[in-house]
C-alpha cells in the first residue's frame, strides 16, 4: 500500500457549530498545529519500591490550534468569538479539517473531531500580516475520522 503524501497546501479547517454536519469553512487559514493524543500515568508503586511503577491511565484528547489572517468583520472570525463566547450549553461544535493529495490535487482527505474554542488572540506587527490564533480543546473520545 502507498503512503498518501500530504503537504500543507490548500489546508481547510470548517466547524458545525451545532455539532453536527453541516460545515462552514472558518477562512483565510495561515497555520495549524496540534492534535497531540496524550495518557495519564497511575503510579502504581508500593513504598517499598526502589523504582516507580505506572501504567498507561485516561486517554486526553489534547488542543488543537491554529492562525487566521484576522479581519473581524470576516464571518469565520466572528463564528470564532461566538464560539469562544457560548457559556457550557451541552451543545460542543464539530471541527473539521480537510488537507489535498499531493497525486490529485482536487481529492481531499478530511478529520472530523469535537471540541470548544479555549482561546483566542491577536499577533499584531509592523509590516505583518494581522492574525487570530485560536485554541480548540477537544472532548471526549477525540474522534479523528477520516473520510
Amino acid at each position: 500500500m502507498a503512503i498518501g503524501k500530504r503537504i500543507g497546501n490548500n489546508i481547510t479547517i470548517s466547524v458545525d457549530t451545532a455539532g453536527g454536519s453541516s460545515f462552514t469553512e472558518i477562512g483565510y487559514l495561515v497555520s495549524v498545529e496540534g492534535g497531540e493524543l496524550t495518557r495519564t500515568d497511575v503510579n502504581v508503586s508500593l513504598l517499598a519500591d526502589t523504582y516507580n511503577s505506572y501504567l498507561p491511565g485516561a486517554r486526553e484528547s489534547g488542543e488543537f490550534g491554529f492562525v487566521v489572517a484576522l479581519d473581524p468583520n470576516e464571518s469565520g472570525n466572528q463564528t470564532l468569538v461566538t464560539l469562544y463566547n457560548r457559556d457550557a450549553t451541552g451543545t460542543v461544535p464539530n471541527w473539521k479539517i480537510g488537507y489535498p493529495t499531493v497525486a490529485n490535487s482536487t481529492a481531499t482527505i478530511t478529520e472530523t473531531f469535537l471540541g470548544y474554542v479555549k482561546s483566542l488572540g491577536h499577533t499584531f506587527g509592523k509590516d505583518e500580516l494581522i492574525q487570530r490564533a485560536c485554541t480548540i480543546k477537544l472532548t471526549g473520545e477525540h474522534g479523528y475520522t477520516s473520510s
